[in-house]
């Protein structure tokens, strides 16, 4: 999805809610592409900046690799 369609499908800011929702049931079908990082287990010794900055980096990663058309699910998946 190029960047000028993703406020269809992309609720954030001080956008309403229930106007949203109705703007995006009348667009029609959507596909979407679900993917699932590794699991990151929680650390008492690490601060929830420091975790929050490794989770964001993470789902960058997975957004840039579906967005190239490689998921990094499926290469995961395939590299054992």
């Amino acid at each position: 999805m190029g960047r000028q369609h993703r406020p269809l499908v992309a609720w954030y800011g001080d956008l309403d809610l229930l106007p949203h929702i109705k703007a995006f049931i009348e667009q029609g079908a959507v596909d979407a592409v679900v993917s699932y990082g590794k699991a990151v287990p929680a650390d008492v010794e690490i601060d929830r900046k420091t975790m929050t900055r490794r989770l964001e980096s993470s789902v960058r990663g997975m957004l840039a690799s579906a967005l190239r058309g490689r998921p990094l699910a499926v290469q995961n998946a395939h590299s054992g």
